[in-house]
């Protein structure tokens, strides 16, 4: 079936009634309306899809709890509703309707896919919490949710519950949940929060002002709950939280099956991560590190991910778990490694690989200062203080698609005419803050074909020197 008539600004799709699709329905929506399970002051609307697609084609909403009635939707195993164009919103007024009392409640084990989701739309904008809850979305097991961006607006709180259900992004994004308002991720006891990035970058963050969007990834807190809800992170990607540290609080076992995972805290007490093969964690303290399962071997163990800075960080007595030839820089933000970094390679020929996430690693005394070194990926490594690069230095410097800064000067020089010191660069992004000198009070020869060079100052030859 598919309605492509005309249709009014507002179609209820079930009003002070029920709807049920049956295994093998097929229905097609188009058109920019507001499509309403239950819409109006006092009024209810209930839909049940037992089975079979209904599809929203149309760039206009389908709501769940509109202009103050309550509407509530399940989406049995099987079940599919898509909104590719428009807007799935659960619990939603309308301007000069925020007072309404809005429910939405709807229970996914089939597949929701929604570029944009919507919970609690034009709801009051000066009230202070506690906020009433007025949105829930339960994940059940083997239910999806997936959803490019999550819009959470106005003083209304809202609960995303995991019973054993999967939430799935659809495209990278620096914050998953934006507007104002509360959004609780709710784990039930003894299942996880099954987060799939398929292929990916998604961050979980609070907003800050105005947008200030909090956003809490606990476990159960009701008065027979264990709270013991863990998070299994699938799909290529990575998922990274930066929430408060009072609403990143869940305490049950993590499993990284695909991807990378950074929690954006230290492990509680007892939690446990188990990571697959192929896959990553970033510890954030040393005292994670006992409690990590790795089940790679060989090639397949972890690159360490620097998140906070160590007192020393010795690669090779962690071999079972990390590569130790090798160190990735944040995903996002800076961050300053300052201490000895113990390692293999480091040598012409064989050098140490600096990966880059995202963000900046600053560098200072950890020895890779020195070191060969190949830089690789997006972010940038800045090696603070100077450098000076001598013959002894040739091939050990080298560039992929990676961005090298040099903090202060970077000297290219050695005192032999018939040696100099050489460094060519075919790709990838090298910076000098300061001075860059080239055969300055000695010999040298830079050439650069491909790659991007910026500098305070450059300079070429000088004093005894030849370039």
């Amino acid at each position: 079936m598919t309605n492509a008539a005309a249709q009014a600004p507002l179609a209820c799709f079930t009003n002070n009634g029920s709807l049920t699709f049956l295994p093998g329905a097929n229905v097609t929506l188009t058109g920019s309306v507001v499509t309403a399970i239950g819409s109006g002051t006092g009024a209810s609307g209930v839909f049940e899809c037992l089975g079979g697609t209904l599809l929203h084609q149309g760039s206009g909403f389908f709501v769940v709890g509109h202009a103050g009635a309550a509407g509530s939707m399940t989406l049995a195993a099987g079940a599919e509703v898509r909104v590719p164009a428009g807007r799935f919103c659960i619990a939603r007024n309308e301007e000069g309707l925020r007072e309404r009392p809005s429910w939405g409640d709807v229970s996914v084990a089939g597949l929701l896919s929604a570029n944009y989701l919507e919970m609690t739309g034009f709801f009051p904008t000066n009230l202070a919490p506690p906020y009433a809850l007025s949105a829930t979305l339960t994940l059940e097991d083997g239910g999806v949710a997936e959803a490019g961006l999550i819009a959470k607006n106005d003083c209304a709180r809202s609960e995303i519950r995991f019973s054993g259900g999967t939430l799935r992004a659809l495209q990278d994004t620096s914050s998953l949940f934006a507007g104002r308002g509360i959004v609780d991720l709710v784990i039930a006891d003894g299942t996880a929060a099954v987060f799939d990035t398929n292929g990916k970058s998604v961050v979980l963050a609070t907003g800050a002002p105005p947008e200030d969007t909090h956003v809490c990834l606990r476990g159960q807190t009701n008065e027979t709950a264990t709270g013991d809800g863990g998070l299994v992170k699938t799909g290529e990607g990575a998922l990274v939280v930066r929430l408060l540290p009072s609403h990143n609080t869940f305490t049950g076992a993590v499993t990284v099956l695909a991807g990378s995972l950074d929690l954006g805290r230290p492990l509680a007490e007892h939690q446990t991560v188990t990571v697959a093969a192929g896959a990553n964690f970033v510890v954030q303290a040393p005292s994670d590190l006992a409690k990590i399962t790795y089940l790679g071997q060989a090639e397949e163990r972890m690159v360490y991910t620097v998140a906070t800075d160590t007192d020393s960080l010795d690669l090779t007595a962690l071999n079972t778990l990390y590569y130790d030839d090798r160190l990735a820089g944040p995903v996002s933000g800076t961050v300053t490694l300052s201490n000895t970094v113990t390692h293999t390679a480091g040598s012409a020929g064989d050098p140490f690989r600096l990966l880059g996430l995202g963000g900046t690693l600053n560098l200072a005394n950890t020895g890779l200062e020195t070191a060969a070194l190949q830089v690789e990926g997006s972010g940038t490594f800045n090696v603070l203080g100077g450098r000076t690069f001598t013959a002894a230095d040739t091939g050990r410097l080298l560039i992929t698609d990676g961005g090298y800064r040099q903090d202060g000067a970077f000297t290219l020089s050695d005192p032999n005419a018939g040696t100099p010191a050489a460094l060519a660069l075919a790709s990838g992004r090298f910076t000098v803050v300061s001075g860059f000198d080239v055969g300055v009070n000695g010999f040298g020869g830079f050439a650069a074909d491909g790659a991007a060079v910026s500098a305070g100052r450059i300079k070429v030859g000088g004093g005894t020197g030849y370039a």
